[in-house]
């Protein structure tokens, strides 16, 4: 006797990595032993792509796990992927957002000066502006 269809336990997380030149996992998502397989499907306004595997268990369930791989840029950090799960037990598709979490240097820059500076002048006034991920957590001014 065939075992009745189970309800997978779906998962999905992001991977912190580093800005840089080569594709590499940023989220996963998993569909743990459910019967039938289910299928997973990635919603992205970010570039990359997906691999999916599975691993069949000796009770007739299939785990489907798959993973989201693009090339980091600082501007894809806290950019989303969503994470789709269907299965014939769910009522609906399982959807998962995942922030994607992207670390890169600082990029600095000074702004305030108006063009409009002399001897004597007392409002003058610069700002250092630091961006990273990090956030970075101490600016030291050299003149």
């Amino acid at each position: 006797m065939e075992a009745a269809p189970a309800k997978p336990k779906n998962s999905a997380n992001v991977v912190t990595v580093q800005a840089g030149s080569k594709s590499v996992v940023v989220a996963r998502c998993e569909a743990a032993d459910g019967k039938p397989a289910a299928t997973i499907k990635w919603l992205a306004s970010v570039g990359g792509n997906h691999s999916t595997s599975t691993t069949n268990g000796p009770d007739g369930t299939v785990t489907v796990r798959s993973e989201y791989q693009l090339v980091p840029t600082p501007a894809d950090d806290g950019g989303e992927v969503t994470c789709m799960v269907d299965q014939r037990t769910q009522a609906q598709p399982w959807v998962h957002p995942v922030k994607l979490s992207v670390e890169y240097p600082p990029s600095v820059s000074i702004e305030g000066y108006d063009n409009n500076w002399y001897v004597g002048r007392s409002d003058a006034v610069l700002l250092c502006m630091a961006n990273g991920n990090p956030e970075p957590t101490a600016v030291t001014w050299t003149a």
